[in-house]
């Protein structure tokens, strides 16, 4: 995954309790940091539908919590 990939959650992610928000929701990722503090939240990912009171919420996600974004059709 790079910078600017669409992304969604995957099986893994589902199935963590923090993540609820994010179910069949899209997100874009804004910031990879492989020196991160807890090398494990790597990905910094900006979910599109989800209220909050800043303009810009980016989440930080392992790589294992995200797949990149599926065209499923109906």
């Amino acid at each position: 995954m790079k910078i600017g990939d669409l992304v969604e959650l995957s099986s893994y992610g589902k199935n963590i309790q923090e993540n609820q928000p994010y179910i069949s929701k899209a997100g874009v990722i804004m910031r990879i940091s492989e020196h991160a503090e807890d090398a494990k939240f790597t990905h910094a990912v900006s979910w599109f539908g989800v209220k909050n009171r800043n303009s810009i919420h980016q989440v930080l996600h392992p790589r294992r919590d995200l797949k990149h974004l599926t065209n499923e059709k109906s």
